[in-house]
């Protein structure tokens, strides 16, 4: 199916303070996620995706690698392969993300 609403996807529960919602096709997965302050998403590695993260609302600490910026709306974070990085939103705030991984991560499922 080539066209989808973000509101009739299922809303998924994940950790760290944090609900997405999730369309898988054969070359990338597209998560809208939203993150609920305090929220944290521990350092990890994407070993065979890359991902592009850009903010739509809000306000988040994103690490890349050993650097540490402010991402507001309107930035993107592309993560390359095999990168470590996290990100950290603050008490009070509400941050949503628009987050693509190419190739698709097959560890999610929709």
């Amino acid at each position: 199916m080539p066209f989808y609403s973000w509101e009739e996807m299922p809303r998924r529960e994940q950790p760290g303070n944090r609900k997405s919602r999730m369309i898988v096709s054969d070359q990338a997965t597209v998560l809208r996620v939203e993150h609920f302050g305090p929220a944290e998403h521990k350092p990890h590695v994407h070993e065979e995706s890359e991902q592009i993260c850009s903010l739509l609302e809000g306000e988040m600490e994103f690490t890349l690698g050993e650097e540490t910026r402010t991402v507001r709306p309107g930035d993107v974070v592309v993560v390359p392969a095999g990168v470590r990085h996290s990100t950290r939103v603050a008490p009070g705030v509400k941050a949503l993300a628009l987050e693509v991984f190419a190739p698709p991560r097959r560890d999610l499922k929709p």
